[in-house]
């Protein structure tokens, strides 16, 4: 599972030494599974706990979409860096960032898949976000 996700991850950013650790660590299946945590907690969110047709727009989905994306390229970043840190291993901030905005595309994909999903079991939000 660590091969499948770090071909992912590397498509965002490559260098051999930063993507070495990351991979002997198994931080890229750690960081992907919880991008699909993320993802599924404020899909949940929206389409369970705000089902009230008052929450039945187009902008609370894209806020809430664009959070848990946040979440997990915020939470990847600073997790790296810190691992990385604590074993005084000094990469770039691109090295992280990269690899982040791998994150942040992997939760917009999974929240968009399950959108496509949780909306069928709604019951006010059903049309939402299409």
């Amino acid at each position: 599972m660590n091969d499948l996700f770090a071909l992912f991850y590397e498509k965002f950013y490559y260098e051999t030494d930063f993507s070495l650790e990351m991979f002997d660590r198994f931080l890229y299946q750690k960081y992907a599974i919880i991008a699909i945590i993320s993802a599924a907690v404020f899909s949940l969110v929206f389409y369970f706990l705000l089902d009230r047709p008052r929450f039945a727009k187009i902008g609370l989905w894209f806020i809430l979409l664009t959070v848990a994306s946040f979440v997990s390229a915020g939470y990847l970043y600073n997790d790296s860096k810190s691992i990385m840190e604590r074993d005084n291993l000094v990469f770039s901030s691109e090295a992280y960032f990269g690899v982040a905005i791998g994150s942040f595309v992997l939760t917009l994909f999974v929240f968009f898949i399950l959108s496509l999903f949780f909306r069928k079991l709604s019951k006010n939000l059903s049309r939402t976000p299409f």
